[in-house]
């Protein structure tokens, strides 16, 4: 029982790295003055099937304009009632 829990959570913090090393990405092409089209497009071509979204592309970038440039998730509260 340990070890699935091990497993899954291993996997986990695998998948959270990812999604900040995308984030990352996106945060280098903006400082870059790339377009989020052209991000969108470079994003496809590098992790092809596993890449953002263009939504999520153009909402980090939206971030990164109002000068919100962390990668991290920010603190929110827990389930909604």
């Amino acid at each position: 029982m340990f070890g699935d829990f091990l497993i899954y959570f291993i996997e986990f913090l695998i998948e959270m790295a990812d999604v900040k090393e995308r984030r990352a990405c996106v945060k280098f092409c903006f400082l870059l003055v790339k377009t989020a089209v052209i991000t969108v497009t470079m994003l496809k071509g590098d992790f092809k099937d596993e890449a953002m979204g263009k939504t999520q592309v153009y909402e980090w970038f939206n971030h990164c304009k109002r000068g919100e440039i962390s990668v991290e998730d920010r603190p929110h509260c827990g389930l909604l009632p």
